[in-house]
């Protein structure tokens, strides 16, 4: 852990996360990130890097996160899997439209 610490304040330094050669690789590699994002309509406010390579040199992949607020991931949701997500009843498969969805039970949900 204490490893995983002082790598952590080495790539809080420098700029950028391991994986990357230099901070204009990284920079780009962000451009290209949000780019692809935009064109499948993620919001792009708080994209993150996090997982091992922001702390151990040896990290063989980059983690990335698009932080989204509620009605931005319900509306993605909605976008991407309404009439996509299936459900079989009484052995008869149905398409679940989500077109509806709310989030007002969710905090409530077991």
């Amino acid at each position: 852990m204490m490893e995983q610490m002082e790598y952590w304040v080495e790539v809080r330094d420098r700029g950028f996360p391991f994986r990357f050669e230099d901070i204009e690789e990284f920079q780009n590699f962000g451009k290209d990130l949000k780019t692809g994002l935009k064109e499948i309509d993620i919001p792009i406010h708080d994209v993150r890097v996090q997982g091992s390579s922001v702390r151990t040199p040896n990290a063989k992949d980059v983690d990335v996160v698009a932080m989204l607020k509620e009605e931005n991931f319900i509306s993605v949701l909605k976008k991407r899997f309404s009439k996509r997500i299936t459900k079989t009843v009484n052995g008869e498969t149905i398409k679940v439209d989500i077109s509806n969805l709310s989030t007002k039970n969710w905090n409530n949900s077991p």
